[in-house]
């Protein structure tokens, strides 16, 4: 089986794993065929997987849907938003009094779910730039060309991240940052399994912003259809932001619960995060996680088909050489 690498991040097995099953789950989905999946952990990076040529083909799919169908895509607009608003209402009712695990099993399937969303949603937004820049091209000279695709380029709303830099423009450093830590503490939350935003974070966010540019007008004439079109990708352009303030905010609300799950294994929040929902089950009768969690702090590999498998430590130390060797 060959894979082809979609992505590297700095992210948890438990949430790569969700990506794995989400993955699967989505080319399932729009082209109805079954795919292998893998993810490969090393010094705290998740690198997922997956059957080679899948995700082109995928994203072929969903151009051809832009430009042919495209009430497909807007079904699948409004159905991130409704999983993302569901999944942040989820959390908000997780409780550590009772049906602690089910919860737990529950979080991370809600994870795999959404997800498919993100997976769908991060090549929509690559079909529908493609399908806009050749439309922009037949309409435009090369000199207008930079201008029209800003235009059509601004977001239909203003996700998380525009609103904050247009509000901390005026203000002093110390005050951008209280800022953010009261009305977004959850906009760093990138993982389940991540440090809370600090001060000094907030403070590198805000210096990471740039207030987006002036909006411009189009000034060309477009075809209903066209308009149509352009009306699409503007709500992708929002999508492109948007989609990641539901699982940051999600995963900002879940931490008091995931902190103590970890109490109760008496292991840290980052070290929960090298376990899958399954093994915590077990691992809270029997407290068998720090052998496990010594190996994959070393480096693991991991295979989903519609089941997991799992190689840790030197298992997967040698799978990453044979690897190597074989490229």
């Amino acid at each position: 089986m060959e894979f082809e690498l979609n992505w590297k991040r700095e992210y948890s097995l438990f949430y790569g794993s969700g990506a794995l099953i989400s993955v699967r789950g989505w080319i399932k989905e729009d082209l109805g065929i079954a795919i292998n999946t893998k993810g490969e952990g090393k010094d705290g990076w998740f690198s997922a997987l997956s059957t080679k040529g899948t995700t082109k083909n995928a994203e072929a799919f969903l151009q051809k849907e832009f430009k042919n169908n495209p009430n497909f895509i807007t079904l699948k607009i409004d159905e991130l938003i409704q999983s993302g608003k569901e999944f942040v209402e989820f959390t908000k009712s997780l409780t550590t009094k009772e049906n602690i695990i089910e919860q737990y099993q529950q979080y991370f399937d809600l994870i795999a779910e959404y997800a498919i969303h993100l997976w769908r949603s991060y090549y929509m937004v690559e079909a529908g730039s493609k399908v806009m820049t050749n439309l922009l091209r037949e309409k435009t000279s090369p000199e207008q060309f930079s201008d029209e695709l800003l235009a059509v380029s601004e977001p239909e709303k203003k996700a998380s991240w525009r609103i904050i830099a247009e509000n901390i423009q005026s203000m002093s450093e110390n005050k951008k940052a209280h800022y953010i830590l009261k009305k977004f503490p959850w906009i760093t939350q990138g993982d389940p399994f991540q440090q809370s935003m600090t001060k000094e974070d907030a403070e590198g966010y805000c210096a990471s912003l740039h207030p987006p540019k002036a909006s411009k007008k189009t000034n060309l004439k477009f075809t209903k259809d066209e308009q149509l079109l352009v009306d699409i990708y503007k709500q992708l352009v929002y999508l492109k932001d948007m989609r990641d303030d539901a699982r940051r905010e999600a995963f900002y609300l879940a931490l008091p619960f995931v902190d103590h799950i970890a109490k109760q294994l008496k292991i840290t929040r980052q070290e929960l995060g090298l376990l899958l929902p399954e093994e915590v089950k077990t691992m809270l009768k029997n407290n068998t996680a720090k052998s496990i969690i010594k190996k994959r702090k070393q480096t693991y590999v991991v295979y989903y088909d519609g089941t997991f498998k799992i190689e840790e430590g030197k298992q997967a130390k040698k799978l990453f050489e044979k690897q190597k060797s074989s490229s």
